[in-house]
């Protein structure tokens, strides 16, 4: 008892409640649960991930997952993930956070940054979210010192109220968030749902949150990094005013089109 703190949990589905009785009984109170053919994977999967969330929740234990890729904290160096993100070195130090539904796409967010020099200090991917969300983890970075600004990617949000809260308690620290949120049409939501067994919902009730709770959502991986880029060097603007200093009168012209189309 009081040997480990979090878990790690790697084996098959057959090996994953056993391994968090154990856990519990050594004083774990988080794991993080790799292991998938969860409810992405149809009913039994369905009925799986309940029991196995039956068994954390009677034991105190937090989960992240299942079918996750895990999470790093930069600035303590715990990597409780198996993502090759890692591999091609540590982004500089910053004040980035990245959350995400989808782990392959949160590794993607991170090298994208690294090769900007733009500092990730905390990455976490939820994947089905059998308790711990997306929404807990912008309220989580809304909290943390180490984080300015929050890049999200979402597929689907299961409690509509917690994720604008979450929004809003982001806007109240004054950390922007930028986020992709996927599943706008039939079959990306469907792609959703076979994914992180995400409901996608509905697409113009999801934009009027975001708006509403101060929130950008970029419809590209590459505005998203850009946005991201932008506020973790100079915060979010006050006004509405812009100055344009450019080596190219075209492109002059496009970014006053831009400028003019969205205020």
């Amino acid at each position: 008892p009081g040997e480990i703190d979090c878990v790690i949990v790697a084996g098959p589905p057959d090996l994953a409640e056993p391994a968090l009785v154990e856990a519990a009984k050594k004083g774990a109170h988080a794991a993080v649960v790799f292991t998938a053919n969860y409810a992405e994977a149809g009913p039994e999967g369905v009925a799986r991930q309940q029991r196995l969330t039956d068994i954390a929740q009677a034991r105190g234990i937090r989960l992240l997952g299942p079918n996750c890729l895990g999470v790093f904290n930069a600035a303590t160096g715990h990597a409780a993930t198996f993502g090759s993100f890692l591999e091609g070195g540590i982004t500089p130090p910053g004040s980035v956070g990245i959350v995400s539904q989808s782990g392959a796409y949160a590794s993607y967010l991170y090298v994208l940054a690294r090769a900007r020099s733009l500092g990730v200090s905390r990455w976490i991917a939820t994947g089905n979210e059998a308790d711990a969300t997306v929404a807990d983890f912008i309220a989580h970075l809304a909290d943390d010192d180490g984080v300015k600004v929050i890049a999200a990617y979402v597929e689907g949000v299961k409690d509509g109220q917690a994720f604008l809260a979450a929004l809003e308690m982001a806007r109240a620290a004054a950390k922007p968030v930028g986020l992709v949120k996927v599943g706008r049409s039939e079959a990306g939501a469907k792609a959703a749902q076979s994914h992180t067994a995400s409901l996608a919902g509905d697409d113009a009730v999801f934009d009027a949150v975001v708006a509403q709770a101060g929130a950008f959502r970029a419809r590209t991986t590459e505005e998203l990094i850009d946005v991201v880029e932008g506020l973790s060097l100079r915060g979010p603007l006050r006004g509405k005013r812009l100055g344009i200093v450019t080596i190219s009168g075209g492109a002059g012209v496009l970014m006053a089109d831009a400028a003019t189309e969205v205020g």
